[in-house]
């Protein structure tokens, strides 16, 4: 199902009060961007395992993750998403693998699967 075109697009959205109770349980109750998540983008409500590889909309799959400020912050590991994604799919790499490994250290897997620290322009995107 996960290869399905447009499948993440149908179960991506998290409903608003589940967002307002993530921030909350990380230290930020009001969702105002405080703590890790100031800066001009502030934070978005992500899936620690993606969508895009059969992560759910359970709370304890979510946490609130930088846009900016780091240099593994959320545009980063939507790279990492993309690429598992893509590798599940054509077969390349098994789903348990993928999910385990974004699971269990998604920066570490990042430098293992894509090979580089991103530099500040790749972070941003």
């Amino acid at each position: 199902m996960i290869c399905t075109p447009g499948y993440s697009k149908c179960i991506r959205n998290v409903p608003q009060e589940t967002k307002k109770e993530v921030y909350a349980d990380y230290g930020d109750p009001g969702g105002n961007h405080q703590g890790f998540c100031e800066g001009s983008q502030g934070c978005e409500v992500d899936h620690l395992i993606s969508i895009e590889i059969g992560g759910s909309n359970n709370k304890k799959n979510l946490w609130p993750q930088p846009f900016s400020g780091l240099k593994f912050n959320a545009h980063v590991k939507d790279r990492l998403e993309n690429f598992y994604h893509a590798q599940v799919c054509s077969g390349e790499l098994a789903l348990e693998t993928a999910q385990q490994e974004i699971r269990d250290d998604w920066v570490a897997a990042y430098k293992n699967r894509i090979g580089d620290t991103p530099t500040a322009e790749r972070a941003r995107r």
